[in-house]
Formats: structure tokens, C-alpha cells, sequence
């Protein structure tokens, strides 16, 4: 049986003076039905939100999950000055292990420059990378996409 690795990862960030000074509280949202209420009713009990809408693919390419574009969390978010963080996963029907494999091997450097560029371009304080069954043998390929993603991102700080 072929052994895999959950991974969620949270917090890589653009770095602030205001995000160091507090500990983060992060929520996750998605558009599941009567989540939208809840994250206008217990904002307060956060200061940063995972926002599940996007996956990337074996090319990098960042794409929407097929839901509606969660336009109105965003600008709840921004309008409470709460950090947002794109949710991306390795998502194309399922959970792919080949998407994993590519986003950290050979798509790896335009997987990190569109993550970037995805980031800024939404206003984004980073990005949270949401990847399930990744091959136990990509391991040491998966922290070195993470650890290329944090660098990028905290260069454009």
C-alpha cells in the first residue's frame, strides 16, 4: 500500500510588524452553505482566514475549485482588515499525488512564481498550501517547493 502524507500548511506569509505582534488565530472558509453567516458572526475570534476556492495544476497554473469566486468573504475580510490567505490544493477531481509530484519537481519554479503572483494580484497575505496524498517518496521534493515558496513570498515583503 502506497503511503502518503497529509500536509497542511499554514502562515507562509508575507511578513508584518502587526501580524508578529499577535499570535495568529486562523479560520478556514469555504463555501460550504451557512458558512458566509458564520464568518460575519464570529469574526471577532480570528485574525486570519484560509480561503478554500483555488487549485493549482501539474503546469502551476492556479485555477478556481469549480465553486463561485468567494468575492463577498473577501470583502467581509478586508473590510475587518483580517488577513486572507489563498487556499491552494492539489485538487483535479480528487486529491493527486501527480499534481504533488509535478508542482514540486518539474513545474516547480513557474508553480512559485504563479503562487506569487496570485498572492499579490488578490491581496493576499500569503498563500496556504492544502496538499493531501503526496507520496511518501516526495517528501524531500515537497519541503523544497515549500521552503522556494516561503523565500519568494517573503521577498516580496
Amino acid at each position: 500500500m502506497k503511503k502518503t502524507i497529509a500536509v497542511l500548511l499554514a502562515g507562509l506569509a508575507f511578513s508584518s510588524a502587526a501580524a508578529m505582534a499577535a499570535p495568529m488565530v486562523l479560520t478556514y472558509y469555504s463555501d460550504y452553505p451557512g458558512n458566509y453567516a458564520a464568518l460575519t458572526k464570529y469574526y471577532s475570534n480570528f485574525n486570519a482566514a484560509s480561503v478554500d476556492f483555488y487549485n493549482i495544476t501539474k503546469d502551476g497554473v492556479i485555477t478556481g475549485n469549480g465553486a463561485d469566486a468567494p468575492t463577498n468573504a473577501l470583502s467581509f475580510l478586508r473590510s475587518k482588515k483580517i488577513a486572507a490567505y489563498g487556499c491552494v490544493s492539489n485538487v483535479d477531481g480528487d486529491w493527486s499525488a501527480d499534481i504533488a509530484h509535478a508542482v514540486s519537481t518539474t513545474a516547480l519554479n513557474p508553480s512559485v512564481a504563479n503562487l506569487v503572483k496570485f498572492a499579490q494580484a488578490n491581496g493576499f497575505a500569503g498563500i496556504n498550501i492544502d496538499f493531501e496524498a503526496v507520496a511518501q517518496g516526495d517528501r524531500n521534493n515537497f519541503s523544497n517547493f515549500i521552503q522556494a515558496l516561503g523565500r519568494a513570498l517573503h521577498a516580496k515583503d
